[in-house]
């Protein structure tokens, strides 16, 4: 299974407005980033769904673990290459 968000058909069938036939809503699925975890992941980093940016998810037992790797993540690229106008919290990064 795939770790990426993705959109699913999900919900209660409808009759649309004007329409006939019954259709099923679609829905956004966000699986928890840590493979092998089918948690619910309700926790959204660098989410920006207007900007087409589906960021990353977390359930709530892993949310630590990812908080702590973008850490990592970002003080390394800040070593590299240091610019002030960098967001202090490096989860700011991703959105």
């Amino acid at each position: 299974m795939s770790r990426e968000p993705f959109l699913r058909k999900s919900g209660p069938m409808f009759v649309p407005k004007g329409g006939t036939e019954q259709q099923q809503g679609w829905a956004f699925f966000h699986p928890c980033w840590k493979e092998g975890c089918e948690a619910t992941a309700p926790f959204g980093i660098g989410v920006s769904l207007l900007k087409n940016k589906p960021g990353t998810w977390s359930c709530r037992a892993h949310l630590n673990e990812l908080e702590t790797l973008l850490r990592q993540n970002a003080s390394r690229e800040n070593v590299e290459t240091p610019d002030a106008n960098q967001p202090d919290d490096p989860i700011d990064l991703l959105v």
